[in-house]
């Protein structure tokens, strides 16, 4: 989820903001509006634009059963943030927080750096 995959070159993060590469469309409103008073409608989620505001830490749906994923907006599926995971995937984060703070996270092979 954070970088050790094959998707566009590899080192892609389906956590939106972090590291170099990351979903630039996720598919939710308040990130794919502009700035009031701009209007928000069909024509801005059908842009094929990045969204103008970055979701920070939300994670996308990320790739299909054969590790393929595009970044498009209307791709729900792949591209929406929900709760359910979300969630989920805060409270590991938590704890790997937690085994860094008391040195006792395990060594990985990760070819991708975990960092922003």
């Amino acid at each position: 989820m954070l970088g050790d995959n094959r998707h566009d070159g590899g080192c892609y993060s389906y956590e939106v903001g972090y590291g170099r590469k990351y979903p630039l469309r996720p598919h939710h409103a308040g990130a794919s509006c502009p700035n009031k008073p701009a209007t928000c409608g069909w024509p801005q989620y059908e842009t094929t634009a990045p969204n103008p505001h970055v979701l920070q830490g939300a994670l996308v749906g990320g790739p299909d059963q054969n590790d393929n994923f595009r970044d498009v907006r209307s791709d729900y599926v792949h591209n929406e943030v929900t709760t359910d995971y979300n969630s989920g995937f805060q409270g590991a984060l938590a704890g790997i927080l937690h085994l860094q703070a008391v040195n006792q996270f395990p060594t990985t092979n990760n070819k991708c750096p975990c960092n922003a």
